[in-house]
């Protein structure tokens, strides 16, 4: 995107590389775009904030897809996962519940507020706690991280100029 290699992207930077991968949007969308990267109001986007758009637009994605499996348990749409909507979920994936847990006993762990449900907040504390708990497992056993990370020297590769 940084097509001059200043080491920023410009709104003439930005329509370009949005209307190359099929976008129709409009000056003043685009506009409003990189002014909600911007944080340090220059008018351009550099590296720091460009990483710190994308990891919050991955920040909305995973909690678009959190929310989407947590309604995929609540059958009821009342906003709670009982243990019987557990226990459905459970069959439905053929899980081994002598190695896995029962649905009484995620409930135990995720319940923090001991209604014998859960609800999204404590969904969503469950999920992020399992998550983090398998990133450190696969760490520890030598299994490389999905995500590189690159050296100083090596972020020029990411459409940016030198810093």
């Amino acid at each position: 995107m940084d097509f001059d290699h200043s080491g920023t992207i410009t709104l003439d930077e930005l329509q370009y590389a949005l209307k190359q991968q099929g976008s129709w949007l409009v000056e003043s969308e685009v506009q409003a775009l990189l002014d909600a990267a911007d944080i340090d109001h220059d008018g351009t986007i550099d590296y720091d904030e460009f990483i710190a758009a994308t990891m919050h637009f991955c920040q909305l994605e995973k909690e678009e897809h959190l929310l989407k499996a947590f309604h995929s348990f609540d059958h009821d749409n009342n906003g709670y996962i009982t243990k019987e909507e557990l226990e459905k979920a459970i069959q439905v994936i053929g899980l081994d519940t002598t190695e896995d847990g029962s649905a009484e006993d995620i409930i135990k762990v995720a319940d923090e507020d001991n209604d014998g449900v859960i609800d999204y907040k404590e969904f969503q504390t469950m999920m992020r706690r399992t998550s983090s708990q398998a990133s450190r497992a696969s760490k520890s056993e030598g299994v490389p991280s999905p995500l590189p990370s690159p050296s100083r020297t090596e972020q020029n590769g990411t459409g940016f100029g030198k810093r």
